[in-house]
């Protein structure tokens, strides 16, 4: 993604709720995704089953 691209989008991830501001330094934003938004929730998930199924994989491929 460009950093253009990102620029562009990152507001709604804002409004949304999924990312949030932690804390400001100065004039700088820092930000924290929220860990409790539902669709942060859903692809953690999806990133633990995917995890999980390629471990599967690896294990039946090397017969461990």
């Amino acid at each position: 993604m460009s950093k253009q691209t990102f620029y562009k989008y990152f507001p709604d991830l804002e409004l949304d709720g999924i990312v949030m501001v932690s804390r400001k330094i100065g004039r700088a934003k820092l930000y924290k995704i929220n860990l409790e938004h539902p669709l942060v929730e859903m692809l953690r998930e999806y990133e633990a089953r995917l995890s999980l199924s390629l471990e599967i994989s690896l294990l039946e491929v090397h017969h461990l």
